[in-house]
């Protein structure tokens, strides 16, 4: 995932993070940037956190329609020409 100019111009905030000391090494002697991989990963993460707690939140609206389309059938069902 790329990261857009307006998310790079955020403020930024150090923080801590332990990670085993060969992954370390071993990214260090390949130039591999650990903040940037650290920070896509995190965003990514995050996304997918969102996502989860958007879909649990309204997982009964989810069930209640699926009910409805059992009950009922689809919306318009009667115009589909296929």
């Amino acid at each position: 995932m790329r990261m857009t100019h307006a998310h790079k111009a955020l403020k930024r905030q150090a923080v801590n993070v332990s990670l085993p000391a060969e992954l370390v090494q071993n990214a260090r002697r390949l130039s591999v940037n650990i903040s940037a991989v650290t920070e896509t990963a995190l965003i990514q993460t995050v996304q997918d956190a969102e996502l989860q707690a958007w879909a649990a939140t309204n997982r009964n609206k989810f069930e209640a329609l699926n009910e409805l389309i059992e009950l009922e059938g689809l919306p318009l069902q009667r115009l589909r020409r296929f």
